[in-house]
């Protein structure tokens, strides 16, 4: 049931008229079943106050009178709606007394209890547990009875960002975005789109409206002037919005009771005396540390509802090179020519997706922030370090880069510190079990499925352009290899990667199959396949410009952690590829374009024999034994890391892997395991555990038949082989008429995935989950 069933919902009203959820649309949602002779009642009184603190911006409050738990809802409909009422005030919506658990439990509460279930049981255990229902239909939380409705207020938090088109905005909105229990808004200025504000930060009457309107409880305040040679050149300007903007949006979030958070920089201190505490004194020795020293004191001066966060040299997925001082390195590495790099001053370069997830927490417990916060990633680089780590995962020389270990020198107004690392205890004491622990080089591999860059001083194309990946008759085909659009289907292949195909008369298609990581949610893998095909342009700069036709784009998402877990729709995703280079097709014989990905691996296909190592060996055979139409696997491959094994090599592989090994669950509703029905696979036995739960819900061993019967428990669990890919076996879950893909990925494997360069796997240990479609089509 997706998410957007939630709006099929109906419920019925005391007077018998029938209330129809499809009304709740755009509208956050809280549910609660309750009781008039509880002890937990007087929350009553706590539901209303949410209700009228938040009606206004869209919450909605539902209670469902039940009379299961201990006969404490006996009255009828009109004597619970009289006791509400005169008691607590009661004004949000109350339904007939119904049923929450058994048989006739009403149509609300089961879909609610199979979206969200308690330590792996999805029944309700007394008065007073709630749901909380986000804007798009997810259910994104559920409360024991135990839990206040000023606890779930704290999960209602309304955010207002400035910057928000900015490199740190647009990733605090992504996060926050994806957070049912945050309502987030974007302001910008010059790149404003259609799901932003549009509002210039020096118009005081402008944003004072926009606040007014908006009503946020906390405003984050990325938007600054960042650069510290513009800021130099233009002192002025730079302490209007850095100062002036800063202390005038304080005021404006005090006005209305809101809270607002302050980013700032490590510039603020001189560098001398690493690291630096919330209790150490500022000295910056440039204007922009300067400026942004003076917008802390006037924010805080202003709102004593007030956070700084001040934090390093960030990076992140930016739209271009320029738009953080750490990847307009990489321009330096890919130019090739001699150049200076700083090898003196120390920085902690930290990545914008890390700041968002922090943001987060600091937001949901504002009220025990303290003033000052340091964040910071662990990791310290030069400028000459960080450009050498870009040669070594774009596969480029750095021999061209000098390490200048002297002290800088010139105009002190713009004078860089040498070290102002940020000691992180002021965070960390915080207990906000924030998980940021991708680190910096792990970042730009993964980079490759978002930017596809090598710069090249010409136009290197000719005019035989043909298609790497698609058919033999040289021009783009759909085709059932990978995405059928007219059946709104995929077939996904053993390994992730990206591959295009251009045509010399101007088309291409797109195939793309990747996991994307969740750091706050490590279970969270999320699986992502697309397909597109349109035509292409080769732009003044080099680059390529892809117009996709929006009608056939397919994208499938596969999510463990969402509402729906797999959601198939229409993909138009516009692509720029920074450059290209052409290269004998090994097939056809023709000229083709080779994209380069941002680890300087290739995207579609073989590699130009420029740099003679293991890595590229192992990457050109294997496309090399693919476009051939092999099915064995490459010479001098180990037997653990077939890629085109046989149906017998899988399921030897699949002996080597899972023998012991615990399974955990989403779910403890009846189930069965089931993939192909051939040919059975031996099995030694392990654990079933649910993912909130540290003991096993059930033992499973092998029988005769090859069918493995649960020892404990209710259900029987059925167990074939579907397939093995190093270094991870998948399945087939079937739980309560779902079904779900299930990886098992093996720890020990990872020394041997490393030394083959299977980094495009996201290696993690226990179960990913994801919808594999009904049971019947299994």
């Amino acid at each position: 049931m997706s998410a957007s069933e939630f709006y099929n919902l109906k419920a019925e009203k005391p007077n018998g008229q029938e209330y129809n959820f499809d009304t709740l649309k755009d509208k956050v949602v809280l549910v609660v079943n309750t009781a008039s002779k509880c002890g937990f009642t007087p929350q009553y009184t706590g539901l209303e106050e949410l209700h009228q603190k938040y009606k206004d911006r869209g919450l909605v409050v539902l209670g469902f009178p039940c009379n299961q738990f201990g006969g404490q809802e006996p009255g009828t409909d009109d004597d619970i709606d009289n006791f509400c009422k005169i008691n607590h005030g009661v004004s949000f919506q109350l339904f007939k007394k119904s049923d929450v658990n058994g048989d006739k439990t009403n149509e609300v509460f089961k879909y609610l209890k199979d979206r969200k279930s308690q330590l792996g049981l999805t029944r309700i255990k007394w008065n007073f547990e709630k749901f909380l229902v986000d804007k798009q239909g997810n259910v994104v939380n559920r409360y024991s009875s135990m839990a206040k409705p000023s606890d779930i207020g704290n999960d209602m938090v309304k955010v207002l960002v400035t910057g928000a088109s900015g490199l740190l905005g647009r990733a605090i909105l992504d996060n926050f975005s994806n957070d049912g229990s945050i309502q987030v808004t974007g302001l910008a200025y010059s790149r404003s789109s259609d799901k932003l504000i549009k509002c210039d930060l020096n118009d005081e009457k402008a944003i004072e409206g926009v606040i007014r309107e908006q009503q946020p409880d906390v405003l984050i305040h990325c938007a600054a002037e960042r650069r510290p040679d513009v800021a130099q050149n233009d002192p002025a300007a730079t302490e209007k919005l850095n100062v002036d903007v800063s202390g005038n949006l304080s005021r404006l979030m005090k006005n209305i009771g809101g809270s607002i958070i302050y980013i700032s920089t490590d510039y603020v201190f001189d560098g001398t005396k690493p690291p630096y505490t919330t209790t150490d004194t500022p000295n910056p020795l440039n204007l922009y540390g300067k400026t942004k020293l003076a917008g802390e004191k006037a924010v805080t001066q202003n709102n004593d509802k007030s956070v700084i966060l001040r934090v390093p040299v960030l990076y992140g997925r930016v739209e271009n090179t320029k738009e953080s001082a750490v990847t307009i390195l990489i321009d330096a590495v890919k130019e090739g020519k001699a150049k200076k790099m700083e090898h003196y001053a120390n920085r902690f370069p930290t990545n914008v997706d890390n700041v968002a997830i922090a943001l987060n927490a600091l937001t949901k417990n504002i009220q025990k922030v303290p003033q000052i916060v340091h964040y910071s990633s662990r990791e310290a680089y030069t400028k000459y370090e960080m450009a050498c780590t870009f040669a070594e995962i774009l596969g480029l020389p750095s021999d061209h880069l000098i390490a200048d270990t002297e002290e800088p020198t010139g105009d002190a107004a713009v004078s860089r510190p040498k070290d102002c690392q940020l000691s992180r205890d002021s965070f960390d004491k915080l207990n906000l079990n924030v998980d940021d622990n991708l680190s910096f080089k792990e970042f730009f591999i993964k980079f490759l499925n978002y930017v596809i860059s090598v710069v090249l001083s010409d136009r290197p194309y000719s005019d035989d352009l043909v298609g790497t990946w698609s058919s033999g008759s040289g021009g783009v085909q759909t085709g059932t290899g990978f995405c059928t659009p007219s059946e709104y289907s995929f077939n996904v292949p053993d390994t992730t990667g990206i591959s295009y195909s251009f045509t010399k008369d101007g088309f291409y298609e797109e195939s793309t199959y990747k996991f994307n990581s969740n750091a706050s949610a490590p279970q969270c893998i999320q699986a992502v396949l697309i397909w597109q095909h349109g035509t292409y342009v080769i732009n003044d700069d080099n680059g390529i410009d892809t117009t996709p036709i929006a009608e056939d784009g397919r994208i499938q998402v596969e999510d463990p952690c969402a509402a729906s877990s797999n959601v198939l729709t229409t993909a138009n995703i516009t692509r720029k590829f920074q450059s290209f280079l052409p290269f004998d097709d090994p097939v056809k014989d023709k000229k083709a374009l080779q994209l380069y990905d941002f680890d300087g691996s290739i995207t579609n296909g073989n590699r130009k024999r420029d740099v003679n190592s293991d890595m590229e060996e192992i990457l050109e055979e294997r496309f090399l034994e693919k476009r051939a139409g092999g099915g064995g696997r490459a010479s001098g491959e180990s037997s653990e890391l077939r890629d085109c094994a046989t149906r017998d090599d899988m399921v030897k592989q699949e002996l080597d892997i899972l023998p012991g090994t615990d399974i955990r669950m989403v779910s403890c509703s009846p189930f069965e395991l089931r993939c192909d029905k051939k040919p059975p696979v031996s099995f030694v036995g392990g654990n079933i555990r649910s993912q909130d739960s540290s003991y096993p819900l059930a033992t499973f061993s092998q029988t005769k038949s090859g069918i493995f019967k649960k020892s404990t428990g209710t259900a029987d669990l059925t167990i074939y082989n579907m397939s093995a890919v190093a270094p991870a076996v998948c399945f087939i879950l079937i739980i309560a008429s779902k079904a779900y893909q299930a990886c098992v990925w093996n720890k020990n494997l990872d020394d041997l995935a490393k030394q083959h360069d299977l980094t495009q796997y996201d290696r993690a240990q226990g179960m990913i989950f994801s919808s594999a479609g009904a049971a019947g089509a299994v």
